[in-house]
């Protein structure tokens, strides 16, 4: 067992040098990825309202125009 986990240990540690941008490869990409992100999770409750409210809205204005359309 001892062998085995040396072993990884091993393989892991020569990756991380020979491959040392594996961890910071596309770190611009990433903080645009990430504000991206952050900016859809920000705007999703206005948008959830303003698809509510205008949904109320016209609602509203229908509900008003068939009753004109009953009376008149």
């Amino acid at each position: 067992m001892g062998y085995r986990l040396l072993v990884f240990a091993g393989c892991l540690t020569s990756e991380l040098f020979l491959f040392p941008r594996i961890g910071t490869a596309g770190e611009e990409s990433v903080a645009t990825a990430m504000n991206w992100t952050v900016l859809f999770l920000m705007a999703t409750p206005y948008v959830i309202g303003g698809s509510i409210g205008a949904w109320i809205f016209y609602s509203q204005r229908r509900a008003v125009k068939n009753q004109h359309e009953l009376e008149g």
